[in-house]
């Protein structure tokens, strides 16, 4: 479905640059194999529209979750716990229709974790994904977003012919997001 939201978008006219967008989300995190509980959390976003195609994203994002594990030699069970993200992304953009818009998305950025009564951890991520974007109105965008988000990104090289860098994220799936959100364009 997605790979034909994207084929679809390659078609259309590009979107329009110059414009910016804040939109508050409500995103479920889904921390993987690690020790915290999937949570609930709340972020806000900045999209500046620097051509047709590529857009810059700047995101912050907290969730309240629970922890379970050791941290720094002791053992804690259902620990509450803070998760604070924030990543900066390049989105390439498509427009599907007038009104529907898909986009793809790469980023750095990071992820704290802070469980109570222990010291803050922190680490940097890499992100990756895409996502819709509906404009029911000309000022009001309606976005769904899926995002991943890993602690190292393995480079392959570089291809001459094509004029690609191989890469692909690696190491350990750190927070997966799935968001959905309300916005103005500006």
């Amino acid at each position: 479905m997605f790979a034909l939201v994207l084929w679809l978008g390659l078609l259309g006219p590009p979107a329009e640059a110059g414009s910016s967008e804040v939109c508050l989300s409500f995103a479920h995190f889904d921390f993987g194999e690690r020790s915290l509980k999937d949570a609930t959390a709340y972020l806000v976003r900045y999209t500046y529209e620097l051509t047709n195609r590529y857009a810059l994203q700047g995101s912050l994002g907290m969730s309240f979750s629970s922890f379970s594990g050791s941290v720094e030699g002791e053992s804690v069970q259902d620990e509450p716990a803070t998760v604070f993200v924030w990543y900066v992304s390049v989105l390439y953009k498509f427009r599907i229709t007038e009104r529907l818009r898909s986009f793809t998305a790469m980023g750095i950025g990071g992820m704290t974790r802070h469980i109570r009564s222990f010291r803050p951890e922190g680490r940097m991520t890499f992100n990756f994904g895409g996502g819709l974007k509906f404009l029911p109105d000309e000022r009001v965008v309606l976005s769904f977003g899926i995002r991943s988000f890993f602690s190292s990104v393995s480079v392959g090289g570089f291809l001459p012919s094509s004029g690609f860098i191989s890469f692909w994220p690696s190491g350990t799936r750190e927070v997966l997001e799935v968001s959905g959100g309300l916005g103005v364009m500006f």
